[in-house]
């Protein structure tokens, strides 16, 4: 009975957060008219997915390390 409770409660929560997200995405876009240069993220896709690549290669043998 617990878990069918629990399962219960999960189901009204994503329910409630995907309802609540309609909201928040359905906003008026503001244009100012700001004359704002936009920082180009193409630039860096490249160094953080190699940084990304390496920081999975140091915490997986870390944690191969620590399993020994």
């Amino acid at each position: 009975m617990k878990k069918l409770n629990r399962n219960r409660i999960q189901y009204q929560l994503v329910v409630t957060v995907l309802f609540l997200t309609q909201f928040v995405q359905a906003q008026p876009v503001f244009d100012d008219g700001d004359d704002v240069q936009d920082v180009p993220i193409d630039n860096w896709l490249l160094p953080m997915g190699v940084l990304g690549i390496l920081l999975i290669y140091y915490f997986y043998k870390k944690q191969l390390i620590s399993k020994n």
